[in-house]
């Protein structure tokens, strides 16, 4: 009677004890009873216990109020000593959000070997975004996504750009990784509009621009914000390493206008860069005067236009205003003129000849003194050659 009486007794136990483990054992401390074991899970001295939780931290993070279990659902209805490895954390159980963007950089990862909600959140000690501690607040995304693009050409020169800099009364970054690329849904593509979240302004200059109108109309050539800015490396256009600084304008805008390819390909003059080259404004330029005008200077940055339209600042009727920001006083005389001009027939008949006038009048000029030395030097032998001759008959 009493042996079948204590075999009554741990059957109800038993039973009692898988239920409230069942029911989500909302009292962490039956596992905290093992996991706060400084060296569970520790592989070797110098190796952190990768079973620890430490009771204090997770109380203070984000998911504080949680469960174990809430996790760690796979060992709901597991003994309290349960197997080594649990499943992986499904988070999309709470945080509902679409996968990876298959345009995103990270859908190209190998499956396994993709980035999880752990790998940037953390796992037991999971904080709000907002707070500073966190690894995804603005001030530590650059170190969580260089936990992986440590090696890559991303990370050295975002450091040294213009978006890594502190802002002025704050101490976070211009912009970050995730400003750019997204968190969840990390995409490559979509720059122009990825830049436009707060370059509102210059997207739409930029909008109405002809290099966006050919972008619009499928031509992948059309340059966009990077193109012309760079990607990770983007540095102030006061910066002398600067893409846009002036004196490195004229090869910047030359990669594409200087391409003869590329210019035949879409009925442009592929002479543009060499005719600025040869003007005032070039010539200034090489000698390294950075206040004479550049292709930005006529043209605009952002919003050029092409020259028939009557809103560009290259159109005949606004020249006078366009060459006015530097030549004070400019008139009409100043539309009537040509600007990217060679010493050709096609060109400029005046240039031409004043060109060649002055190519054969070097010429002849040289000739001439060259003659004049030949002449000279041959008068210096031939009186030697009679000198020792005389000498020879004496």
């Amino acid at each position: 009677m009493l042996k079948r009486g204590l075999t009554a007794f741990l059957a109800i136990l038993f039973c009692h004890t898988r239920g409230l483990m069942a029911l989500g054992a909302v009292d962490n401390s039956r596992c905290l009873m093992c996991h706060t074991a400084p060296t569970l899970g520790k592989a070797a001295k110098s190796q952190p216990p990768v079973l620890y939780v430490d009771p204090d931290k997770f109380a203070s993070s984000a998911h504080g109020a949680m469960a174990c279990i809430d996790c760690h659902v796979d060992l709901a209805n597991q003994p309290l000593v349960h197997k080594r490895q649990a499943a992986t954390v499904q988070c999309a159980g709470c945080h509902v959000m679409p996968g990876l963007s298959p345009d995103g950089v990270h859908s190209g990862v190998p499956v396994g070997k993709q980035p999880r909600c752990k790998d940037c959140h953390g796992t037991h000690y999971v904080r709000k975004k907002v707070e500073p501690g966190s690894p995804v607040n603005r001030s530590n995304v650059e170190s969580t996504c260089a936990i992986c693009h440590r090696d890559g050409p991303e990370i050295r020169p975002y450091l040294a750009s213009v978006h890594a800099r502190v802002q002025a009364g704050s101490r976070l970054p211009a912009a970050v990784c995730t400003d750019c690329h997204r968190a969840h849904d990390v995409a490559a593509t979509e720059i122009i509009f990825a830049c436009s979240r707060c370059h509102r302004e210059e997207f739409q200059l930029y909008s109405a621009s002809v290099h966006a109108s050919g972008r619009s109309a499928g031509y992948t050539d059309a340059p966009t914000c990077t193109d012309c800015h760079g990607t990770h490396d983007i540095r102030s256009r006061k910066s002398t390493d600067s893409a846009t600084y002036p004196v490195n304008v004229p090869d910047l805008c030359g990669e594409c206008h200087g391409d003869p390819v590329l210019q035949q390909r879409y009925g442009l003059p592929s002479d543009t860069v060499i005719t600025f080259r040869h003007s005032y404004h070039g010539v200034a330029l090489e000698h390294g005067d950075t206040s004479v005008a550049t292709c930005t200077s006529c043209h605009q940055a952002h919003d050029i236009l092409a020259p028939e339209n009557p809103l560009s600042t290259v159109n005949r009727k606004n020249l006078p205003d366009t060459c006015g920001k530097c030549h004070f006083g400019a008139n009409e005389n100043y539309a009537k003129g040509k600007v990217h001009v060679l010493a050709r027939r096609e060109d400029s008949l005046a240039l031409y000849y004043t060109a060649s006038g002055f190519k054969w009048l070097t010429i002849g000029t040289m000739a001439m003194l060259i003659g004049h030395i030949i002449l000279d030097l041959w008068a210096r032998v031939r009186n030697r050659i009679c000198q020792r001759k005389r000498g020879e008959g004496a």
